[in-house]
């Protein structure tokens, strides 16, 4: 099972990774690269700065599945990143937003690429 969350709190996204991850086997996913912002995916910060905080590659490394990997200092843990295109090209079953900003833009996301996710609004 593939589960697509965003990443703003470190705490909360290592609470889903315990629960998605640990409990139920699937995989925790956030984006990274800049196409969510520009295909307007990812709303949390018109802020440059912000974006970059959040959605910056080259704070990450290529992990062994093909994703890219985030190490969270904060929560001592590994966090696994998606590109915009390796979302459209990897099927998801559930989409979870915890954030206002991202409750249309998610719920638009997976009805143009992933019609078959449940989307679950925290």
């Amino acid at each position: 099972m593939n589960v697509f969350t965003e990443w703003h709190h470190g705490g909360l996204f290592h609470a889903q990774q315990m629960l998605w991850e640990g409990r139920m086997g699937a995989k925790l996913f956030a984006p990274v690269g800049f196409d969510w912002v520009s295909e307007g995916f990812w709303r949390l910060s018109q802020l440059p700065d912000t974006q970059k905080q959040y959605l910056y590659p080259l704070y990450c490394e290529p992990g062994e599945d093909g994703f890219l990997k985030y190490w969270d200092k904060g929560e001592q843990i590994n966090q696994r990143r998606i590109t915009l295109e390796q979302f459209k090209n990897t099927k998801f079953d559930v989409i979870v937003c915890s954030l206002a900003e991202h409750s249309a833009t998610f719920r638009a996301l997976r009805d143009k690429y992933q019609p078959q996710a449940k989307y679950i609004r925290l």
